[in-house]
């Protein structure tokens, strides 16, 4: 197999891994974080974040209890800036995510300094 027939199995391998991780968070939900400008009385969209893991924390357990976790699961996404912790973020077994329905959290894009 030459150079260009590689490139273009390596690409079209790529596309089909987009489009199938895309599919899987198609129902999801994303929380997000804003230390510096959220609020947890927001209704947590991308532009009126939550404040803290926390928050996020409690309306995934909310979630689970009421309606359960949607197709495609949830992800948090803290936005980039400085969360000063008095405590340690520990999450326990409730925190667990169901078959299928994955819990994720992870920062947001472009926004993860190296």
């Amino acid at each position: 197999m030459n150079v260009k027939h590689k490139k273009l199995l390596l690409s079209s391998l790529i596309l089909i891994w987009l489009i199938l991780t895309r599919a899987v968070c198609l129902g999801a939900i994303d929380y997000y974080i804003d230390g510096t400008n959220g609020d947890d009385a927001n209704p947590v969209t991308i532009d009126e974040p939550f404040t803290t893991l926390e928050m996020a924390r409690t309306a995934i357990l909310n979630l689970k209890t009421s309606t359960g976790l949607p197709e495609g699961g949830v992800t948090v996404y803290p936005r980039g800036g400085i969360y000063e912790r008095t405590a340690t973020f520990e999450p326990d077994s409730r925190d667990s995510e169901t078959v299928g329905k994955p819990i994720v959290y992870c920062a947001y894009p472009g926004e993860c300094e190296k």
